[in-house]
């Protein structure tokens, strides 16, 4: 029950601070930056929950993006 929720809790708080910064009216270019990098971490830990909640189907889709936003 709880480990489902364990493995999607990185990518709520990557959801959180998102909207938190796109609600924020003073931006600059380094804030659209790390809005930028947080969407690149976001996609790497929606593939990390795939993976661990054994959605496999999804995770082989997520797989390509996953090595995309882990170079970074």
């Amino acid at each position: 029950m709880l480990y489902p929720i364990f493995t999607i809790l990185p990518a709520a708080v990557c959801v959180f601070w998102i909207f938190l910064l796109l609600v924020d009216k003073q931006k600059n270019r380094s804030k659209k930056f790390f809005i930028l990098l947080l969407i690149f971490i976001l996609v790497n830990f929606i593939a990390h929950a795939a993976f661990f909640n054994h959605k496999y189907e999804l995770y082989t889709v997520l797989d390509s993006i996953w090595v995309f936003t882990s170079l970074l």
